[in-house]
């Protein structure tokens, strides 16, 4: 039985009741799509047509967005306004603002690869997710102000960025320790097929602004996946520990 406490309890019961209770003719109709490795029979239940039939209609909640759950619209996602402050000893140090920004592409995904080991006991429940978008598409102005290279800059422009066939892979391990659901172990990866990159307003100086978006054209899919695993040794302590937060309220009891 599960024992949520507070105003958690309501949200989840409101968006099971909306959502995820509509789900299981849909779940039948999908599985007749799935590879055969995926439609053989699963011990305690098929997890892995349930996760797929989940993600393919959140597609359409990523373009409708939650109204009713205080959940936007994310494919589009509008970003209005995003200020923050960029420190590189030695090489810039300054305000940077984002605005008028759109982000694009979050619903064309589709799942590349997914397992999950679920023992007699639940727990631990071990998941391991591959998720590809086709294209991811971000367009934003931008300003700086601040140090740049040891002098006083003040700039702005256009920044375009896509990625091609973006790869993230996802896996999890989690456990139950006095009753409450803990993430033991995450760890992501990331893989991108090839960016393009259009900036402009560098240092005020178009030249310079498309010299560098060709050099970030080049170097930049490459760049994000052979640091895809310091990135994922930095980053997933952190989410690692915000979830386990979050978790911290979900009480079970078996």
């Amino acid at each position: 039985m599960v024992a949520i406490q507070g105003k958690f309890l309501l949200l989840a019961i409101s968006f099971y009741n909306n959502y995820f209770g509509k789900l299981q003719d849909k779940f039948a109709a999908v599985n007749n799509t799935l590879p055969s490795r995926l439609q053989q029979p699963q011990p305690y239940g098929r997890y892995e047509d349930l996760v797929i039939g989940v993600l393919e209609e959140a597609k359409a909640l990523f373009i409708t967005g939650v109204p009713e759950m205080g959940i936007p619209v994310l494919d589009p996602l509008v970003l209005d306004a995003l200020p923050f402050n960029l420190n590189l000893p030695d090489l810039i140090e300054a305000d940077i603002g984002l605005s008028h920004g759109m982000f694009k592409g979050l619903s064309d995904f589709n799942v590349t690869d997914v397992k999950i080991d679920i023992t007699e006991d639940i727990f631990p429940i071990k998941a391991s997710i591959s998720v590809r978008f086709n294209d991811l598409y971000f367009v934003s102005n931008y300003a700086i102000n601040g140090s740049v290279g040891g002098s006083t800059q003040a700039f702005g422009g256009i920044l375009a960025l896509e990625l091609d066939n973006f790869i993230f892979s996802l896996s999890i391990e989690t456990g139950q320790h006095c009753n409450v659901i803990t993430l033991d172990k995450n760890s992501f990866g990331l893989e991108i097929e090839a960016a393009n990159v259009f900036i402009t307003g560098l240092m005020n100086d178009e030249n310079m602004s498309s010299e560098i978006s060709k050099l970030l054209t080049e170097i930049l899919a490459d760049t994000i996946t052979a640091s895809s695993e310091g990135l994922d040794e930095m980053v997933s302590p952190i989410i690692q520990k915000e979830l386990n937060k979050i978790l911290a309220y979900l009480l079970f009891e078996v």
